[in-house]
């Protein structure tokens, strides 16, 4: 592996482990809050979109294409599609329409979501952990 790879994957790491991490464990302790603080409700589609639209771009700027097995490529994928479908679903006015009638609902359609996602995005970031240490053994 050469070291712009192994440098694409630890800016990616570094991004989302000061961001994207960070921001999982908040959206998952504002859906507990939430159940409860009409303004936080009111937060809560907003954060998880943005949220989802900052996780796209950062992926889809990281350029790994060249440097992860193919295995890898399909967790990202998968990550990626899993990121596309909470877009979908937060913008879906059939769902928009559903948390504003029946909060519980959706919070629950949400919060099955997230912890799907975040498993998702653990599952990636422990694989391109992985890879950094591999590549690192190299130049040692």
């Amino acid at each position: 592996m050469n070291n712009n790879c192994i440098e694409n994957i630890i800016n990616l790491l570094a991004s989302a482990y000061s961001i994207i991490m960070i921001e999982h464990y908040m959206i998952l302790l504002l859906i507990i809050k939430a159940r409860n603080n009409v303004n936080l409700q009111d937060q809560l589609l907003n954060l998880v979109r943005d949220h989802l639209d900052k996780e796209k771009r950062l992926i889809e700027t990281a350029r790994l294409n060249d440097c992860v097995s193919n295995d890898l490529a399909n967790t990202i994928g998968e990550f990626i599609s899993n990121i596309n479908n909470g877009l979908l679903m937060v913008s879906d006015p059939e769902f928009v329409s559903s948390y504003i009638s029946n909060f519980t609902d959706a919070l629950r359609i949400i919060a099955k979501y997230m912890v799907n996602h975040e498993e998702l995005a653990s599952k990636v970031m422990t694989e391109l952990q992985r890879v950094v240490r591999d590549g690192m053994k190299i130049l040692m």
